[in-house]
């Protein structure tokens, strides 16, 4: 395994591609898709509202569970906004059959509010990081056709992406155990909080990076 560079309060959607992942799906206009990742506040996505209602759905892989402090949509000042729509946030969990398999493709979203009468340009959802679990995937939801609307930008603000841990395989228990003790020792080199997020006791392979989530200005540790 190895570490990556430390950084602190990003947004972790602008960088995401290097850790692996970008859009994750996309139901309608995916030649626009990337637009929303990509920092540039003249580009964007909407649904063509000649496609299904169903398909008017945006889903990001941030390439790593990241401890989001909040989860900002912004739409073109040029047009309305996305009056009708809902937020959903996944740490990457897949659902399971009843004899515990995993469902390949599937996600369970276990955070979504739904916005109503939506006016404005710059949307922002807070998120509790006592309750809200590691994010890595986004997905937002067009649920009424707004002519001229369009999703210029996506930010995920996290609080510090700490030390990355890359697996080449899935992560076990003991191994898990030992990679505490690396991170205690690395907080006592730089004197960061260290918080182990996106681990599990499973051997479940989609689960091949941990993020070290650095938090500032707290006095817990790993």
């Amino acid at each position: 395994m190895d570490h990556l560079r430390i950084h602190k309060g990003i947004n972790a959607a602008i960088n995401a591609v290097d850790f692996g992942g970008g859009i994750h799906s996309v139901g309608s206009n995916s030649r626009q898709a990337a637009f929303v990742m990509d920092g540039d506040p003249a580009t964007g996505w909407s649904p063509d509202p000649n496609d299904s209602p169903e398909d008017w759905f945006i889903e990001i892989d941030l390439g790593r569970a990241v401890a989001a402090r909040k989860v900002t949509l912004i739409f073109d000042e040029e047009a309305p906004p996305f009056e009708l729509f809902t937020l959903l946030l996944s740490t990457g969990e897949q659902a399971i059959d009843v004899v515990d398999n995993i469902i390949d493709g599937s996600l369970i979203y276990r955070f979504q509010e739904r916005f109503k009468g939506n006016k404005r340009h710059r949307v922002t959802q807070d998120l509790d990081l006592a309750k809200q679990p590691p994010v890595q995937f986004l997905r937002v939801e067009s649920l009424l056709h707004v002519p001229g609307a369009r999703l210029v930008e996506v930010e995920v603000e996290e609080t510090g992406e700490g030390f990355q841990v890359k697996f080449p395989r899935p992560i076990r228990q003991r191994e898990l155990v030992e990679l505490r003790f690396t991170s205690a020792v690395f907080l006592q080199a730089t004197r960061f909080d260290v918080f182990l997020w996106n681990c599990t006791w499973r051997e479940m392979p989609e689960w091949r990076r941990c993020d070290g989530g650095c938090r500032w200005f707290t006095k817990a540790t790993c």
